[in-house]
């Protein structure tokens, strides 16, 4: 298990030992919680990742989470069980394209978001449905979605709000590639 967290900042930029598979030759499992690193090289032993970590990037940092998370996934060859704990996914992606990336191995994809803030999710280009356009698992059996959402006022206009924006949550949540 890799944690990593300075002064209740993640962390990330750091890479996981290159000789990973000479000191973990078998490891299956990897948790990540608010620390993501791509590797070095491919670790096909790894079947279960878990990962706890914010998806927006800093406004201070070019640096994008998602593009670390999604060639993290593309080193992991073997993969079936990912677990994603997002914070910030109802962010604007404004890091440019993430790459489409194949995950031909998940069969069960479990999606947490953490502390949504319903009212300010954007008509289109949030973190979440960026990263759910990107990612194909065209061999997806298990798919579950958790939404811890915050701010939910009880004003007619907010309720009504509320509501659109549910929708627009639930198409970036199940783009159309999943039903191809």
């Amino acid at each position: 298990e890799i944690l990593g967290e300075a002064r209740g900042e993640p962390l990330s930029g750091f890479l996981l030992p290159e000789n990973i598979q000479t000191w973990a030759p078998n490891l299956r499992t990897l948790q990540c919680i608010h620390f993501l690193s791509p590797l070095s090289g491919p670790l096909p032993s790894l079947s279960t990742l878990n990962i706890v970590h914010r998806i927006a990037p800093r406004r201070s940092s070019s640096e994008s989470p998602l593009k670390t998370l999604l060639d993290l996934l593309l080193k992991l060859p073997n993969l079936s069980s990912f677990q994603l704990v997002a914070y910030e996914a109802h962010e604007k992606f404004v890091s440019g394209v993430l790459p489409v990336t194949e995950c031909l191995a998940i069969t069960s994809f479990h999606l947490r978001i953490r502390s949504m803030d319903l009212l300010t999710f954007p008509d289109e280009g949030s973190c979440i449905e960026e990263f759910m356009n990107a990612v194909r698992m065209p061999s997806l059996e298990d798919y579950t979605v958790h939404i811890d959402i915050r701010g939910l006022g009880d004003r007619n206009d907010e309720c009504i709000e509320w509501s659109s924006k549910s929708g627009l949550l639930s198409n970036a949540l199940l783009p159309e590639h999943f039903s191809k």
